[in-house]
């Protein structure tokens, strides 16, 4: 056997290999399987009473691989664990014991000298097993993907076996499938913009906000002072201006006020919002608007509207340059 990769004193022939694991009431220590059987029984872990009667038989492994086998099972199951490691599963190491036998009995199939060990393996050696999965799973990368995860082992839990892979497979390039992981967490496959089209559409969109976020955050504190509260409710009294004529001057005067202050008319693509040129005219009265003397009981606003009174709607009539009015709702 070789040098172990630190200190770590194998285990014998009569160690019990469940003695680091809970057992099930009833069970002794000295009634489970010893490191040197050939069969381990591993139910007396197994405290689900549906659990199934698990084996790990290694008579099934290749003979030159058979104790370092062993030795992997009982790190897994109650040996020492090395850095950053925990201790699996019964049902995980009897899973993991598959795919294990399925390498190594892979590895003694090579007629390669340097495949009778695992410390003398290459690179090229992980990569030709990648290759061979291929054949027996050939639409099944996940499957792949979880016999390539159980070879690691035998790098994870060096220091507690007599021969193990010189390097992390995962570090050899060609390693692995790029798309299964993307498979796995379902990461969108969308074509991403360049980033020599995306780079430039950021600095004109920042430019944009520099240049127009004035204007912007204006418009919209002036829409939110003269947008309607509710469906059923007037617009915010003296929100807009109050003219000292006619109707027809009213409204001139409104519009003369959005000429002189620079803003656009309050509208949607293009239309003026007739809504709010009404109650700017209405402010006004119906007819010539009241001077700033007047009592008080005169310019009272009229009786609040009931919640279930329907929406008041007034005629917006605005004289034609021929002298005859024409209405508009």
């Amino acid at each position: 056997m070789t040098a172990l990769a630190r200190s770590v004193a194998l285990p014998g022939d009569e160690v019990f290999v469940l003695h680091d694991r809970p057992l099930r009431d009833g069970v002794a220590v000295g009634e489970t399987s010893q490191f040197g059987d050939d069969v381990w029984r591993l139910q007396p872990a197994i405290h689900k009473s549906s659990g199934r009667n698990l084996i790990l038989n290694f008579n099934r492994f290749p003979v030159r691989f058979r104790p370092v086998a062993k030795q992997l099972a009982y790190a897994m199951l109650s040996g020492p664990l090395p850095q950053g490691e925990k201790h699996c599963k019964v049902e995980g190491v009897r899973c993991a014991s598959t795919e294990l036998r399925r390498f190594l009995t892979w590895l003694d199939s090579q007629a390669e000298p340097r495949c009778q060990r695992l410390a003398t393996l290459t690179g090229a050696d992980p990569l030709a097993y990648q290759r061979h999965l291929v054949g027996p799973f050939p639409n099944a990368a996940t499957q792949r993907e979880t016999c390539r995860a159980k070879v690691r082992l035998f790098w994870r839990w060096r220091h507690n076996l007599s021969d193990w892979l010189p390097l992390d497979p995962i570090h050899i390039d060609g390693w692995g499938e790029p798309d299964a992981g993307a498979q796995r967490r379902g990461e969108n496959r969308t074509s991403r913009i360049p980033e020599q089209v995306l780079g430039p559409l950021f600095v004109r969109a920042l430019r944009f906000i520099d240049l127009f976020r004035p204007d912007t955050i204006a418009a919209d504190q002036q829409w939110r002072k003269t947008r309607f509260i509710g469906v059923y409710q007037r617009l915010p009294v003296g929100k807009f201006h109050r003219s000292n004529g006619t109707r027809h001057q009213a409204i001139s005067d409104h519009l003369e006020r959005y000429v002189t202050s620079g803003r656009p008319l309050p509208g949607w693509r293009g239309v003026p919002n007739r809504k709010v040129l009404s109650a700017a005219r209405s402010t006004a009265g119906p007819g010539p608007a009241t001077s700033s003397r007047t009592p008080s009981s005169q310019t009272a606003s009229p009786a609040p509207r009931r919640p279930h009174d329907p929406p008041r709607r007034l005629p917006l009539r605005i004289p034609s340059p021929g002298g005859t009015g024409r209405s508009s709702a």
